[in-house]
């Protein structure tokens, strides 16, 4: 955005005119169109009375600020990490839980029925081994929210 487009969209945010303008910076509305339209520049001090009416800084008035498209580009890039980290999380925790029912659970080929197994892979196994295996799913969960933001 050039700073002829920043000048109209601070005035026209404000809801004044470009008479309005002119007249607290006692020039004409000629002048303001020109610099709104890009055949003019103002100077210096008309920089910092025209910061002053439009309630910015000279800086805010003079550099250009990320645009849409830069802006779009960032959240992307966010919201892809967000669901990379998702998928990660979600791909660690089935390996927790493959290794924990695997290693740690003897039953599966002792005892018959489900019931009983799923009994004993819960009561048997101590708690830091259930925790360590949900920690990533609820990673997962968190990451999961964040990206449908």
């Amino acid at each position: 955005m050039e700073i002829a487009e920043r000048l109209k969209a601070q005035r026209e945010k404000l809801g004044l005119s470009q008479g309005d303008v002119a007249e607290r910076l006692h020039i004409t509305r000629q002048t303001v169109s020109r610099w709104e339209t890009g055949k003019g520049t103002p100077d210096l001090e008309n920089l910092v009375l025209l910061s002053e009416v439009y309630q910015v800084t000279v800086d805010e008035l003079l550099k250009e600020q990320n645009t849409d498209k830069e802006e779009k580009k960032k959240v992307s890039e966010e919201k892809n990490r967000y669901f990379w980290g998702c998928l990660v999380s979600l791909l660690v925790g089935l390996l927790f839980l493959l290794v924990n029912i695997i290693y740690y659970d003897r039953t599966w080929v002792t005892e018959p029925g489900i019931y009983v197994r799923i009994k004993y892979w819960i009561i048997g196994n101590p708690l830091p081994i259930h925790l360590i295996t949900l920690i990533p799913f609820i990673i997962a969960v968190i990451l999961w929210r964040k990206y449908k933001k």
